[in-house]
Order: structure tokens, then C-alpha cells, then sequence
């Protein structure tokens, strides 16, 4: 081996040392740092054998028994150790800037996705939505002796999540005045805060589905690392115009095969639909029903808008035979507009005079004049108390012969 020389290898290298082949020489050993470690020639050093950065010598002998050395020394560098920071996985939002910081070595090689990327200490990506800047960066360290590091450092990068979201919600978005309807926060990727024409609506976070029972514009706001995002379609919320069911029917007293004229009053709605008490229904928005038999009868209305918020209400209806009187047994003289007065079918009773008395026997009501109805107040005009009252009717029937009718009839308010 060459005498005084200095040799240098990488850890994950080798040197081979080699003596000059003499048919002299009958053995070749080799020591390091004065241990025997190798009989034989060439040696080849590796991080396997190499006992410590030192000197390494060479012992002959010669077929005559005569011996002879030489010696150099050799250093095994050590790998440099690459590494990143920040390190592991890293998430950017759109438009933020990282910095990769290299750190181990003299000189840096860096990848992306395995593609040669840069050979500076420190690179810096900008996350956009547009570009190719996420996945894996690799770095390569080489130490000041030319060492390079056999394995990589790995930091991944990617795209978190920008803050989206939609409002979902099944059909025409109208609701019936007290009633709800639900809309759904759907594809959030944060958490998110319900908004009612432009105000944040109080305990709304994270409220999924959101009941609604009001009109006007509806919208999230979604919030998550990346910022705050306003829905961009957000879900208009109309309100039914209130419906109120009322019908009026003619004439007041009915007899059988007698048609009856319906004629609806409804406030808010659009479509009728009618239940007569006697299995016959109409779907007309008024309507014209006959009845058979004498007897009282529920007639019920519903009406609902194109939305389908209804409203219904029932009245009971009395089929009288011809030339009898009918004599309600209850009104409701409330302002309501249905049965405010006690009005009586005479028939073709004459010469009628009509009394109503308190359970006291005091006349509230008296009157000759059949056309003359009771509302339930006394003749002072002071409003009777609901209860039970007793009434007395006489007449004459065109024979001439003298009636009496005798009962009660329940005033409710």
C-alpha cells in the first residue's frame, strides 16, 4: 500500500486496499490499528469490519522467512442524517405559504412525488387550487466530505378543506302559517351557524335540520381553518296567506228534496272540498246538495291553497218536513257568524207570539213579529249570560185551531 497516504470512505461505501503481487511473498496480513483483522489479499473495508478511523498496516513474509510492513490511514465518514421542518403531514389552505427548512447536511437534493424539485436549504409552496404543489417532498443530505444519506426525509403536504356548504330542503319552501319546514345543512366541512336575512339566528350552531316556522332568506355560515364561508344559493321561505273555512248555506230551513245552495266564504284558499253529513261530497269550490230525509246533518268543509295549508269547519244543517216548525235547542251569538241568532222555522203557524224567560221566570225576549230574532241580549240591550232559558210560543194554525209550544233553548258563547 502506499506509504504516509490518508484514505477516506462513506459508510455506505467500500475501499478496497491492495498490496503489489510478488511470488516472494508468502503470506499477506492486515491490521487496523494493530489488530489482526484480515489474512489475505486484497482487503476490502467496509462499516462492517472497520474497527475505528486509524491506521491500517500491512505484515509480509516472504517464502524465506524475511518480513516487511507499510501503513495508511483511513477515516470512515459517517452519513449525514437529512431532515425537514416542519415535518410529518402538513395541511395548507388555499393561497397560504409553507416553508420546508432542510437541516443535516452540506447540500440538499429535494423531490416532489419523486420528480427532482429544487437543491436549495429551503423551498417555499403556495397552496392553489389550480396548481400541482401537494404530495410528497423528499430531501437527500450531503455531508461536507461527499457523503450522501442513503435514505429519504418526507414531510406531505396537502389541501385542507375550504369552508363549504348547502342548504337542502324537499320541495316548495313555503309553510302553512304555524306550521314548519325543514331545511338541512348538507357537505359542511366546518362547523356552521344558521342565518336569517343577514342576522345570525341564536342557538343555531351546528343545528341540523333547522325547523322552520318564518319567513325570509335562509343561509349558512360555515367556519373551519380556512376562514368563513357565506353559502352562495341561499333558500327563500314564503309564508301561506292565513285560511279561514266559512260557508254560508240557503235556505236557513231546509226540507227534504229541497236544494240547499253552499256557498263558501273561505279567506285564503282556493280549493273546496265538502262533506254533506248524508255520504254525498262535492269538490266544487261552492256547491248544491238535496236531502232526502228529514234530520240533522254535518256539513264540513275543508279549503287549502296550492301549497296544501288548509283550514275546515262544520255546521250542523236541519231537514225539516214541509209545514212543521223547527225550533233550534242552541245558539251561539258570539259575532261569529254562525248560528248568532235563534231563528225559528214558524212553518205555517199564524198569529205568533214568541217569550223567553230566565230560570227565574224574567222575560229577556218578547216579540209578535216572526221575522223579529232573538241575539241573545235582553230588551235593554245588555248581553245575557250563557245558560239555559225556557220559552213559550203561541200561534194559530190556518184551521184556526190554537198551539202551544213549550221548551228550552242553551245560549253559548
Amino acid at each position: 500500500v502506499a506509504s504516509n497516504s490518508n484514505l477516506s470512505f462513506c459508510e455506505n461505501q467500500s475501499i478496497t486496499l491492495t498490496a503489489p503481487q510478488n511470488t516472494s511473498v508468502s503470506s499477506y496480513q492486515w491490521y487496523m490499528n494493530g489488530v489482526p483483522v484480515y489474512t489475505g489479499n486484497p482487503l476490502v473495508i467496509t462499516a462492517n469490519n472497520f474497527v475505528a478511523p486509524g491506521n491500517v498496516s500491512l505484515g509480509l513474509v516472504t517464502t524465506g522467512g524475511c518480513t516487511s510492513s507499510d501503513a495508511v490511514n483511513v477515516v470512515m465518514n459517517p452519513l449525514p442524517v437529512a431532515a425537514i421542518s416542519p415535518a410529518g403531514s402538513v395541511g395548507l389552505c388555499d393561497g397560504e405559504t409553507l416553508t420546508l427548512q432542510a437541516s443535516g447536511g452540506n447540500g440538499y437534493n429535494w423531490t416532489h412525488n419523486g420528480a427532482p424539485y429544487s437543491q436549495t436549504q429551503s423551498i417555499t409552496i403556495t397552496a392553489n387550487s389550480n396548481g400541482n404543489w401537494d404530495g410528497i417532498y423528499g430531501l437527500t443530505a450531503i455531508s461536507t466530505t461527499g457523503c450522501q444519506s442513503t435514505s429519504q426525509a418526507q414531510v406531505e403536504l396537502f389541501a385542507k378543506p375550504q369552508p363549504y356548504g348547502e342548504i337542502y330542503a324537499a320541495g316548495d319552501v313555503n309553510i302553512c302559517r304555524g306550521n314548519s319546514v325543514p331545511l338541512n345543512a348538507i357537505q359542511t366541512t366546518g362547523n356552521f351557524v344558521w342565518i336569517k336575512d343577514g342576522d345570525t339566528i341564536p342557538n343555531s350552531y351546528n343545528v341540523n335540520p333547522l325547523n322552520v316556522t318564518l319567513p325570509g332568506v335562509y343561509n349558512i355560515m360555515v367556519s373551519n381553518d380556512c376562514g368563513t364561508f357565506l353559502t352562495g344559493t341561499p333558500i327563500t321561505v314564503t309564508e301561506s296567506q292565513p285560511i279561514t273555512a266559512s260557508f254560508i248555506y240557503a235556505p236557513q230551513v231546509v226540507h227534504p228534496n229541497e236544494l240547499v245552495y253552499f256557498t263558501n266564504q273561505s279567506a285564503g284558499g282556493n280549493l273546496g272540498s265538502w262533506e254533506f253529513g248524508d255520504g254525498g261530497q262535492s269538490t266544487s269550490f261552492n256547491a248544491v246538495h238535496g236531502y232526502q230525509t228529514p234530520g240533522t246533518y254535518a256539513v264540513y268543509l275543508s279549503v287549502a291553497d296550492q301549497y296544501g295549508c288548509n283550514d275546515d269547519t262544520t255546521q250542523m244543517l236541519v231537514v225539516v218536513e214541509w209545514g212543521n216548525p223547527f225550533i233550534p235547542d242552541i245558539f251561539t251569538p258570539n259575532g261569529d257568524g254562525t248560528f248568532d241568532m235563534w231563528e225559528i222555522y214558524y212553518a205555517d203557524l199564524q198569529g205568533i207570539s214568541t217569550s223567553v224567560f230566565d230560570r227565574w221566570g224574567v222575560p229577556v225576549f218578547e216579540t209578535l213579529n216572526p221575522n223579529n230574532l232573538w241575539d241573545g241580549n235582553k230588551a235593554t240591550g245588555q248581553a245575557c249570560a250563557a245558560g239555559v232559558y225556557y220559552y213559550i210560543i203561541t200561534a194559530s194554525k190556518p184551521s184556526g185551531e190554537k198551539v202551544t209550544l213549550k221548551g228550552n233553548v242553551t245560549l253559548m258563547r
